[in-house]
């Protein structure tokens, strides 16, 4: 992938994670998950397992974008010693 790119998927993702919509979505899962998981018998092994799995999936998308975002800034921040590094 280009930096150019880099630099643009690290700016899409930002705008995703901070989009209001995507927070509240987010935000109102994560509670829903939480609360089947508070009001699930207590030995109801198989709810409890499905419903840490989709709170883990979810966190795995707010780290993926994060990711997204910190190798973007790094492009940023490398951009002009890649040119160097090649010029070499």
């Amino acid at each position: 992938m280009t930096e150019t790119e880099e630099i643009k998927r690290a700016e899409d993702a930002k705008y995703i994670l901070e989009h209001p919509l995507f927070v509240e979505a987010l935000s109102e899962i994560r509670k829903g998950l939480i609360n089947g998981l508070e009001t699930s018998a207590m030995g109801d092994e198989r709810t409890h397992n499905r419903l840490a799995i989709a709170l883990q999936l979810l966190k795995q998308i707010e780290v993926s974008l994060k990711s997204h975002i910190q190798t973007g800034e790094l492009a940023l921040i490398l951009g002009p010693y890649r040119d160097w590094e090649t010029d070499r």
